[in-house]
């Protein structure tokens, strides 16, 4: 498991170029290792506007898994953002 998360992690190395709010919704089944969790906590440290979400009930396909909750998160996401265009 450690290739794979150092190849994600690889492949997202210029996270800091990242300018718009993210949100990266984990799955529960690696979201429950302390160690992925972490890793996955770091790949989005840079950007500046993140938030790092774990689905309770979603497993490696979470938006088929727990759709409910990607779409809760999703327009959360997208309220935010609009509440901030109103300020």
């Amino acid at each position: 498991m450690i290739r794979i998360v150092n190849a994600v992690l690889f492949l997202f190395a210029s996270m800091a170029e990242v300018n718009v709010p993210t949100v990266l919704i984990q799955a529960a089944d690696s979201g429950a290792d302390d160690a992925l969790r972490k890793a996955y906590a770091r790949q989005i440290a840079e950007i500046p506007d993140h938030r790092h979400v774990i689905a309770g009930q979603g497993r490696h396909f979470v938006q088929l898994d727990d759709p409910d909750f990607v779409a809760e998160q999703v327009l959360s996401l997208l309220e935010e953002i609009e509440e901030t265009r109103h300020e």
